[in-house]
């Protein structure tokens, strides 16, 4: 982890390499997408090998993994991205951020990729995530599997 370190600040945030902890956030996101393809296959004729690993590995419908929403968005930035931009933007643009999430002031604020570190979520192209049940499933069933 002391690739995600950047200075000696007083203030841990400061000290925290943002790209490199915004990449790894990102990473437990297209992880977590590529495991549901196999227990929620897109082609319907895998669905038996789904059901069945879904059995296996104590997998609900409720499952942060389950997300389409979130499997498309990973799998087809570009066009979300360009989907996104057509909208026409006005206000603040950020590429990417991590920190607390601030007030509403008004001017809409747009981010590329961002981390509120004060509730836990991730935001991409205005889709927000709750990381820490998308990690806590992956750790279950890397868990599982070790067993």
């Amino acid at each position: 982890m002391a690739h995600l370190a950047s200075g000696d600040s007083d203030d841990p945030l400061e000290d925290i390499d943002s790209h490199a902890v915004l990449d790894e956030l990102q990473n437990i996101i297209v992880q977590g997408a590529a495991v549901s393809r196999y227990f929620w296959p897109s082609n319907s004729a895998h669905e038996v090998r789904g059901r069945e690993l879904r059995e296996m590995f104590q997998i609900t419908e409720q499952s942060p993994l389950r997300s389409r929403h979130l499997r498309n968005m990973i799998e087809h930035f570009d066009e979300k991205l360009d989907h996104y931009l057509a909208k026409g933007i006005v206000g603040h643009v950020i590429p990417h951020y991590f920190g607390p999430e601030g007030a509403n002031t008004g001017v809409p604020t747009h981010f590329f990729r961002a981390y509120f570190t004060n509730v836990g979520i991730f935001e991409i192209l205005g889709k927000r995530y709750e990381i820490e049940p998308i990690a806590k499933e992956l750790w279950r069933l890397h868990e599982l599997a070790s067993d």
